[in-house]
């Protein structure tokens, strides 16, 4: 669905990690903060060594509650 563009978002449960990687907006790699919009995240599918791969530019960091019908949860 993401390689299609028919999601356009990715979900992650708020929990310790996230809010240590995720912070003010910013995502945190190996120490540093980055903007969203200069990362390229990389989806795998399953850990072998042929598995399929698709890079993506992040656009924006939001906190905040998903479709449900994509797997977040709205209140």
């Amino acid at each position: 669905m993401i390689h299609e563009d028919i999601k356009t978002v990715e979900y992650r449960d708020v929990k310790p990690f996230y809010s240590k990687v995720f912070k003010d907006g910013n995502i945190k790699i190996k120490g540093k903060y980055y903007c969203p919009t200069e990362i390229i995240i990389c989806f795998s599918n399953v850990y072998s060594k042929n598995r399929r791969q698709i890079n993506f530019t992040c656009k924006s960091l939001i906190i905040g509650f998903g479709k449900p019908h994509w797997g977040g949860f709205r209140k």
